[in-house]
């Protein structure tokens, strides 16, 4: 009977730790993902800016936060492969991942009209639009986590005391 109270106790404490894990690279994912859509929302401002003639110098501060934005992406993403990878060893297998499509910059620079802006505008919503979707899909899953974690401590503060 000890010796199957101390197995379920250390069976516990591994969960615990496992989700723990799961967890912080969940946190992971989601300060990646907030600094993608801080980046697509700057972009997206300069590409108002854009649209009613803007000019170069515009075109290319919006196109600068694009590229930091496609840069943070791709680190998010390596968050979000973390992330999942995690979940999975917590039998919670999910595909979480983020993407945010091109921007054709030689149209909005060299064809500068209202037609490109547009087009370039409606491809930054979309992506930011898709970085809030799993930001807040990642946060689903970390309320569950902490859910899970709270149970499992309960559970375990419960057998400690038998």
């Amino acid at each position: 009977m000890l010796e199957d109270l101390n197995r379920k106790i250390h069976d516990l404490e591994s969960n615990i730790a496992e989700v723990k894990e799961a967890i912080a690279a969940g946190n992971s994912a989601q300060i990646a993902l907030e600094k993608v859509i801080k980046s697509l929302e700057s972009a997206k401002g300069w590409g108002i800016w854009d649209m009613f003639g803007g000019g170069f110098l515009v075109t290319a501060a919006k196109h600068s936060k694009l590229d930091r934005a496609k840069e943070q992406a791709q680190h998010a993403q390596r968050m979000l492969s973390v992330f999942n990878r995690e979940l999975s060893d917590i039998n919670l297998p999910t595909d979480i991942n983020i993407e945010i499509g091109s921007f054709v910059t030689f149209a909005d620079y060299f064809l500068d009209g209202l037609m490109a802006d547009w087009f370039v505008q409606g491809k930054i919503r979309d992506s930011l639009d898709k970085a809030k979707d799993t930001h807040n899909r990642v946060n689903k899953i970390l309320n569950t986590l902490q859910s899970r974690l709270r149970e499992l401590n309960k559970e375990l503060d419960a057998l400690k005391k038998k």
